[in-house]
């Protein structure tokens, strides 16, 4: 791989939080009517992106004056991860929006993957010597089995590969998305990556407008 890599778009960083479920509809409820937050969050992500000002993206360990909660929950996760607990809590723009994903319980997608594994293996042996009598010709086809004809051995090979591709990749998917995993981060993008960025207020600055 190359040790540098090209200039990167900037990224634009948006905060928002889509309530999802029968649970938090009282979220829901409560967002209707307090808008304002979003509309100001979304009027100052546009607002950077017309400037067109940007930073440097903020790597890991990347700590603000402003990251202080995030420190402090960083240091109290540190007893946990010597437990075998993955700390989530990497610092910079890495944190972008990680507060909301405590809103949101995980659903381990695991125990459906095995009990459907599980099942598939227990049925498989017999589906096989049915496949394999059919094919030596030991026995006819009963009226089942030529209404719906068995699959044959190449068949159920390749239809075991195509269950186990499925499962694994969503375990793999799982590793990646379930809570505590963290952000993968490669050293190169940093000084790579730019993000958007409102420019600071100068010092006596008004936003508002006077009266006429």
């Amino acid at each position: 791989p190359p040790s540098t890599l090209p200039a990167q778009p900037p990224l634009l960083l948006v905060p928002f939080t889509n309530h999802i479920g029968f649970r938090y509809i009282p979220h829901m409820i409560w967002s209707f009517f307090n808008e304002r937050d979003r509309v100001r969050a979304g009027a100052e992500a546009a607002y950077a992106l017309v400037l067109g000002q940007t930073r440097d993206f903020r790597g890991p360990n990347s700590w603000r004056s402003d990251d202080a909660p995030l420190q402090e929950e960083h240091n109290s996760t540190e007893n946990r991860a010597v437990s075998g607990a993955q700390d989530s809590v990497q610092g910079g723009d890495l944190d972008f929006m990680l507060w909301s994903e405590k809103l949101f319980a995980p659903h381990s997608p695991l125990s459906s993957i095995s009990d459907a594994r599980k099942s598939y293996y227990s049925s498989l042996p017999s589906r096989l010597t049915a496949a394999r009598q059919l094919a030596r010709g030991e026995r006819e086809m009963t009226k089942e089995e030529e209404k719906n004809p068995p699959a044959s051995e190449v068949e159920l090979r390749a239809e075991r590969l195509t269950k186990e591709s499925k499962w694994r990749a969503q375990e793999e998917g799982w590793n990646i998305v379930r809570p505590g995993t963290g952000v993968r981060w490669d050293e190169r993008f940093r000084g790579v990556l730019k993000v958007f960025s409102v420019p600071k207020k100068e010092e006596g600055e008004s936003t508002g407008t006077g009266a006429a």
